[in-house]
């Protein structure tokens, strides 16, 4: 269920890269809809995600920077 890629930010950019190739600390940006790479932290915006896959929950969850976010939720 994982993506293939993520859109890893870099000083002056980004650039798409496979999910193996992500360490930590590495930050990460998601379009809409997307489906989260990895586990981690919302650094910057603020969204509904979608954990339902994950435990059921029918209801998208809020979530905003310094909350923690789990691979597989969209």
């Amino acid at each position: 269920l994982l993506p293939l890629t993520a859109h890893r930010r870099r000083a002056g950019g980004g650039e798409e890269v496979p999910i193996q190739a992500l360490s930590p600390g590495d930050e990460i940006e998601l379009a809409a809809g997307a489906v989260v790479p990895g586990d981690g932290t919302v650094v910057d915006g603020a969204a509904a995600v979608d954990v339902s896959v994950l435990t059921g929950e029918p209801r998208p969850l809020a979530v905003r920077p310094g909350d923690a976010v789990a691979a597989g939720a969209t």
